[in-house]
């Protein structure tokens, strides 16, 4: 079963940034409906496209063989993504060694209930210069969904052009405990980047 996995990369970018349509770089996605959700664009798009990201990968991850990697155009902004697969469920530790590659990382923290008994807890750790986020999510779900390649993933992407420290501050607010500057922030995303940006928040 892929959902899980897919949702990972979908709920992630919407809290990375504005979203506005996607497109990955390989040539049959250009032709790809309107209305094809968030979830099937993720799934198309999927290992379509070799990405090297120069944040380091965790020691021992490998590459995850349903989303593999991708690169994607939101609202402005080029992401390369790749996603790796991450033996146990030590989510902490994993997050707190990219916190150590990239120093000074602003944490964006999300837990989310997908329904069907599955859950993610996300941290993102994004770089100040706005370039680079590390995504480490915690998957939990029932034994009979067989989440593939376990519980818990890394993403790793680098941004073209950057953040902007206006866009890094929108994402903060959107992310925090703050329930007016939160939808302030929200509202914002939306009104630039359209509808999609702002799921699951």
């Amino acid at each position: 079963m892929k959902r899980p996995v897919i949702l990972i990369l979908v709920v992630g970018l919407a809290l990375a940034g504005c979203s506005k349509g996607g497109s990955s770089s390989s040539p049959d996605q250009s032709t790809a409906p309107a209305q094809t959700s968030a979830s099937q664009a993720a799934a198309s798009q999927a290992t379509e496209v070799p990405v090297t990201t120069d944040i380091p990968v965790y020691p021992g991850a490998t590459k995850n063989a349903m989303v593999g990697s991708m690169t994607m155009n939101r609202c402005g902004h080029k992401m390369s993504i790749a996603t790796y697969d991450v033996s146990g469920n030590d989510a902490a530790a994993v997050t707190e060694w990219y916190a150590d590659r990239i120093p000074g990382g602003i944490r964006l923290t999300k837990d989310t209930s997908m329904g069907g008994g599955v859950s993610m807890a996300m941290t993102e750790i994004v770089e100040p210069a706005g370039g680079r986020i590390a995504t480490v999510t915690l998957t939990s779900a029932p034994a009979s969904l067989h989440v593939p390649g376990g519980a818990l993933h890394v993403s790793l992407a680098n941004i073209d052009p950057a953040f902007s420290p206006e866009e890094l501050q929108t994402m903060q607010a959107a992310m925090g405990s703050d329930p007016a500057a939160k939808q302030q922030a929200i509202a914002k995303m939306k009104a630039k980047c359209g509808p999609d940006s702002v799921k699951g928040l």
